[in-house]
């Protein structure tokens, strides 16, 4: 059975199963151009694209250094094994 390492909204966004697959449900390796292209590929499944562009100005930064780290994370444990 897999082992939940990190939730979101309260569905699981993170998770190992066994010592060797690890499994994300989102994209820690994001960028501000990713985000606008994406909204221009499917613009209706995004409620509110400019309040999307908002919070990812704002955000941005912090989800590009939980992605390094997260990274990082992943590395260091497959060194070990």
């Amino acid at each position: 059975s897999a082992t939940e390492l990190a939730r979101g909204s309260g569905l699981p966004q993170a998770y190992r199963l066994g010592e060797r697959v690890w499994a994300v449900q989102f994209h820690p390796e994001v960028t501000s151009a990713q985000i606008e292209r994406w909204i221009g590929e499917d613009p209706e499944d995004v409620d509110d694209a400019s309040a999307l562009r908002t919070a990812t100005r704002k955000r941005i930064g912090g989800w590009n250094r939980l992605g390094r780290e997260l990274c990082r994370a992943f590395l260091e444990a497959a060194g070990r094994r």
